[in-house]
């Protein structure tokens, strides 16, 4: 596992060097959706305050966009910086995210 984000109290995302991503709800830890599209293992991830999205990134230097409702990757790009992004977050209002590389 290499990372781990709980969207309020009900779900937990997770990532692994296996570049797939569950979807956990936390009242019984069933797995609810297993989200692959990554090429290589994933560093980090985030859920949307609304649920309904999450944004990943991972070793293969992507950032995919998650419809959570459908577990489909709706949206993916490189890193515009060509460096491999270590940690991603949504701003407090889900309007932005942020990206940091080494």
């Amino acid at each position: 596992v290499t990372c781990l984000r709980f969207h309020q109290q009900s779900h937990l995302v997770s990532g692994s060097d296996d570049a797939k991503l569950l979807v956990w709800r936390t009242r019984d830890w069933q797995c609810l959706a297993q989200l692959e599209g990554h090429k290589k293992g994933i560093n980090d991830c985030d859920v949307h305050p609304t649920g309904r999205i999450m944004i990943s990134t991972a070793r293969d230097s992507m950032v995919k966009l998650w419809d959570m409702v459908k577990g489909d990757c709706v949206f993916s790009f490189k890193n515009p910086l060509s460096a491999i992004t270590e940690q991603i977050r949504w701003s407090p209002s889900g309007q932005r995210f942020s990206l940091a590389s080494r």
